[in-house]
């Protein structure tokens, strides 16, 4: 999902905490930054079982700042159509290129920009190519199974 998240949303980066931390314990979370708002992902495992596809998790959205709101319906819009049209699909084809290589030479997908490489992904129905970021994803449910 954070590949995902990273590919499609501007300004997408992880927040991280010491494990003392109020706001991720110790983990990193997906977040969307922009201007002096923040909005920001955690999960919750709400029933746990021995088949990872049995077992459900509940995820939050936090959002500070004054585009708080904003940023927190496109992150949560962005798990909910990864949920829906992503997670079942498994990893999705990669192209690495070059990282001098410019947008007109890239192939279509989601660009993910690296010091090192350009690496494009080709997700179904994601044709457009995005360099760095892409558009809010759609929309889907509140909870998601792993």
């Amino acid at each position: 999902m954070r590949l995902y998240t990273a590919t499609t949303q501007q300004g997408f980066c992880r927040l991280t905490g010491s494990k003392d931390s109020a706001l991720v314990a110790g983990r990193d979370a997906a977040a969307i930054a922009a201007g002096g708002s923040l909005a920001y992902l955690t999960h919750l495992r709400v029933h746990d079982a021995p088949d990872p596809a049995d077992r459900l998790w509940e995820f939050h959205v936090h959002a500070y700042g004054p585009d708080g709101p904003a940023l927190a319906e496109r992150l949560a819009s962005c798990v909910r159509a990864w949920d829906r049209h992503v997670r079942d699909r498994g990893y999705p084809p990669m192209t690495v290129c070059p990282a001098r290589t410019s947008d007109g030479r890239l192939p279509p997908g989601d660009v993910l920009d690296l010091p090192s490489a350009r690496l494009v992904l080709r997700r179904p129905g994601r044709g457009l190519r995005t360099s760095g970021t892409g558009a809010p994803a759609g929309t889907a449910a509140p909870a998601a199974r792993t």
